[in-house]
């Protein structure tokens, strides 16, 4: 991605913050300095004395000038003690997540529910930091990117009940403008033919952000499913939310979820849910609200 306009300052700083994290002996200060925020609590933090001791750094000069890289932006003060700031347990979550290490092991195994477009079986998988749910006929019917420590130690039926959880609570923060990789401002386009939903029924969404990366080509029976009344709707039938999304009474089926759709300008949708009884009706503006 290149940097422009008003956020040229943005490339220095993160080159900077990079080349500050290239050394172990950083890395190793913020590891421990989270471990204490884990142990005693937020803000908690250790002597510059107490700090060196337990990275192992004999120099006391030598240390002190790792510290300088760190402090201000990773690191703090709190009186005598040196404490980890958000950026560096940020830094810490990452690396425990393992977001930069890659898993060359294959992840399969059979899946308990079926392709939306051909009732194939759909299979499990975990490859290049992507969760995916794969039909041999249509390839991905959801892709979601996971780093690899969500294996660890969950099986992969396990990670697939986390990814389920993450991806309608992320699609729902998009669904509210909020970006939840960068924390930028999304944008909802509907209905979209990006999207290519596998089912004609479906309407396409195509939810992104105008920063990052972020985007998700996904349906409106989807984007309706991420909404709270919805899963808490589920929830109250005793269905968990990969039945929601993905199981035999999902949003998808015309008989749970109907949507109306007014492509008049400016466009709006309405959405009813009708699961054990109890009906529910969404009225959707432009934006999905």
């Amino acid at each position: 991605m290149t940097v422009e306009g008003d956020d040229t300052g943005l490339q220095a700083a993160a080159e900077d913050a990079f080349s500050a994290l290239s050394d172990e002996t950083r890395l190793q200060i913020l590891l421990e300095l989270a471990e204490v925020a884990n142990e005693r609590g937020l803000g908690e933090g250790l002597t510059f004395s107490a700090l060196r001791e337990r990275v192992g750094v004999a120099d006391s000069g030598r240390f002190n000038y790792h510290l300088d890289r760190l402090d201000g932006r990773f690191i703090g003060k709190d009186g005598d003690e040196y404490i980890a700031l958000f950026p560096g347990l940020a830094v810490v979550a990452a690396v425990y997540a393992g977001a930069y290490t890659g898993d060359r092991t294959e992840h399969r195994t059979d899946s308990p529910w079926s392709c939306p477009a051909c009732d194939r079986q759909l299979e499990l998988r975990y490859e290049q930091h992507q969760f995916l749910l794969w039909c041999d006929e249509h390839d991905t019917v959801l892709g979601f990117p996971a780093p690899s420590g969500a294996l660890s130690p969950r099986t992969l039926d396990e990670v697939a009940d986390v990814v389920v959880v993450r991806a309608l609570s992320n699609i729902n923060l998009a669904r509210q403008g909020i970006c939840p990789r960068c924390w930028g401002v999304t944008s909802i386009d509907y209905p979209s033919s990006l999207a290519n939903p596998p089912l004609e029924h479906l309407v396409g969404v195509d939810l992104s952000c105008e920063r990052c990366w972020l985007r998700y080509p996904t349906t409106l029976q989807v984007l309706v499913t991420s909404h709270p009344a919805v899963r808490g709707l589920y929830e109250e039938q005793g269905l968990d939310l990969a039945e929601a999304l993905l199981g035999t009474l999902t949003t998808r089926e015309q008989s749970v979820c109907r949507v109306e759709l007014d492509e008049t300008e400016p466009v709006r949708a309405t959405a009813t849910v009708d699961l054990g009884g109890t009906r529910l009706e969404l009225e959707l503006d432009e934006t999905a609200d």
